[in-house]
C-alpha cells in the first residue's frame, strides 16, 4: 500500500517508528507497503489514526480526505440542484446513478479523482473549485506551492498536503525547471529570513558554494541553509550566529543521507 510509505514519509517517520505506534512489527508494516497485502481492519484503523488520515484513503477508496470529500459532497450537491432546476427536465439526475446521488446529497461519498473531473466537466466548474481551491492563474502568473513540510526520501510532486500558493511572474522564472515554495520554522536564518517566512525554491539535487538551498538531513524534515562546500564534504551555515555551522563528510552525505531538495531564488516576507 504506497500511501502508507508516502504518508510515513512525509511526517519523517521511520518504519520501526509507526510500527511502534501502532505496536506492530516493522516486517509487518514493511510488507505492508512493499506487497499487495493488506493490513487487518484493526491495523487499518490503527495505521488511519497514526498518519492523520481515513481508512478510506488508505485503501484507495478516495483520493481526498475526510474534509475535502464533505466539502466535495455539499458544493456538487448545491450546483446539481440549481442546474437541474435551470433546465427544468429533471436531466441532470439522469447523469448519475441513485446511489452515487444519494450520497453526494447525504455527504457522505468518497471522491475518486476521474469521477470528480468527469463531475466538474458536467457541471461546466474547474475541480479546483468544488475544492474551494483556487483556480488555474493567468498564464502570465505561476503558481507555487507551498509546503509545510518536506521529508527525504518523497518527490515533491508527490506531496499532497500544501498549505498555501505563492504567486510568481512567469517570465521571470526557467520554466524547464520545477519550483516549490517552504515556510519557514524556528529562528535559525535570522534576522533575514524570519520565522513564518516563505521562501521560493528551484528543485535541483546540488547548488554551487555560497548558495542558500532546502536541506533534508537524516530524514527528516526539510531545513533551509547556506552551503559551503569542502573537499572531503560541506558545512551547513545559519545566519543566525547563535546556530553553530554543521560539517558533514563525504561518508556522512552519502550514509545519513543529506539530501538538496532545491535552491532558494526568492524570499516572500510575512507580517
Amino acid at each position: 500500500m504506497e500511501r502508507i510509505k508516502i504518508l510515513r514519509s512525509k511526517k519523517g517517520w521511520s518504519q520501526k517508528k509507526l510500527a511502534d505506534k501502532i505496536k506492530r512489527t516493522r516486517s509487518a508494516l514493511s510488507m505492508w507497503e512493499t506487497s499487495g497485502v493488506e493490513p487487518d481492519n484493526e491495523a487499518l484503523i490503527a495505521l488511519a489514526d497514526a498518519l492523520d488520515t481515513s481508512v478510506d484513503y488508505l485503501i484507495e477508496r478516495t483520493d481526498y480526505s475526510d474534509a475535502e470529500n464533505h466539502t466535495l459532497c455539499t458544493n456538487i450537491s448545491l450546483l446539481l440542484k440549481k442546474c437541474n432546476s435551470d433546465l427544468g427536465d429533471g436531466s441532470t439526475w439522469k447523469f448519475f446513478p441513485p446511489e452515487m446521488l444519494y450520497n453526494i446529497n447525504s455527504g457522505t461519498y468518497k471522491f475518486k479523482k476521474d469521477t470528480l473531473d468527469s463531475i466538474a466537466q458536467f457541471i461546466g466548474v474547474p475541480s479546483a473549485t468544488l475544492l474551494n481551491r483556487k483556480t488555474a492563474p493567468p498564464p502570465d502568473v505561476l503558481q507555487v506551492p507551498v509546503l509545510g513540510e518536506v521529508a527525504a526520501g518523497i518527490p515533491i510532486e508527490a506531496i499532497e498536503e500544501v498549505i498555501d500558493y505563492e504567486e510568481v511572474d512567469a517570465q521571470q522564472f526557467d520554466s524547464s525547471y520545477e519550483y516549490f515554495g517552504l515556510k519557514i520554522k524556528g529562528d535559525s536564518m535570522m534576522p533575514r529570513i524570519q520565522s513564518g517566512d516563505v521562501v521560493i525554491a528551484r528543485k535541483q539535487s546540488d547548488v554551487d558554494n555560497g548558495e542558500v538551498a532546502i536541506v533534508c538531513i537524516n530524514g527528516d524534515s526539510a531545513t533551509c541553509k547556506q552551503i559551503k562546500k569542502h573537499t572531503n564534504g560541506i558545512t551547513l551555515i545559519s545566519y543566525n550566529a547563535s546556530y553553530e555551522p554543521m560539517f558533514f563528510t563525504r561518508e556522512e552525505i552519502e550514509s545519513k543521507p543529506i539530501t538538496i531538495l532545491g535552491k532558494v531564488i526568492e524570499l516572500r516576507g510575512k507580517f
